[in-house]
């Protein structure tokens, strides 16, 4: 009876190693599917001695926060090692200040909603089982709601929120991630990966904001 078991297992391991190999060979073509992503957010403030007293009292007080996307992928492959990416997404991102630190002022609270649409290179190390992946992005944003939540001292659990739409809404940015895509069927892959990502256009032409994320991202891509 063990000696069935036995045999039953290992037909079954040999069975799943070889769909497996079979599976991670879909992955050479293109591929579409939903992501999601959650990580840290935060307002990179310049520390130069030329920043304004603005942007110097609020790098002091910020501690980040988080950050919440979710979109579509496409990854169109132009060789065997190398494919072109681009996406669609909404992210929000919720960075918190240090609290009791402003004038009347419990806790603070910047909100920004935008539109993201990054397009890159990636190179992918080809491999029997699963295939890591390097990539390298230009994104674009447009903000499509920014607003600031108080929570006042003098009023017990008194918020506030105000719209606080920055100077520019169109941002742009580099990006850059790494991961590795794991087959679970001929059709499907699964894509875990961490990325991060710095607007290169400060919010303000008076005051530098750039923001700034690190997350960790899930995608399910259809392959065809």
């Amino acid at each position: 009876m063990c000696k069935k078991l036995t045999m039953k297992k290992l037909l079954f391991f040999l069975f799943w190693v070889a769909t497996t190999k079979s599976y991670a060979q879909v992955q050479l073509g293109n591929q579409l599917g939903p992501k999601l992503a959650v990580g840290y957010a935060n307002m990179n403030y310049s520390s130069l001695s030329s920043a304004t007293a603005f942007s110097k009292l609020f790098d002091s007080l910020q501690q980040g926060g988080l950050h919440v996307e979710v979109g579509a992928i496409y990854k169109h492959r132009i060789s065997r090692e190398f494919s072109i990416s681009g996406s669609v997404s909404v992210a929000q991102y919720r960075i918190n200040y240090l609290a009791n630190s402003l004038p009347s002022l419990a806790a603070c609270r910047q909100n920004l909603v935008q539109i993201n649409l990054p397009i890159g290179i990636e190179y992918n190390l080809i491999t029997e089982n699963w295939q890591p992946f390097f990539g390298l992005y230009l994104q674009g944003a447009k903000i499509i709601k920014s607003t600031m939540t108080y929570q006042l001292q003098e009023v017990w659990n008194s918020v506030t929120e105000t719209s606080n739409l920055p100077e520019h809404t169109l941002l742009y940015g580099i990006s850059m991630a790494t991961g590795a895509q794991l087959p679970i069927t001929k059709q499907f892959t699964l894509e875990p990966s961490v990325f991060a990502t710095y607007s290169l256009r400060s919010l303000s032409g008076s005051a530098a904001q750039r923001p700034l994320n690190l997350a960790f991202q899930t995608t399910l891509m259809y392959n065809f």
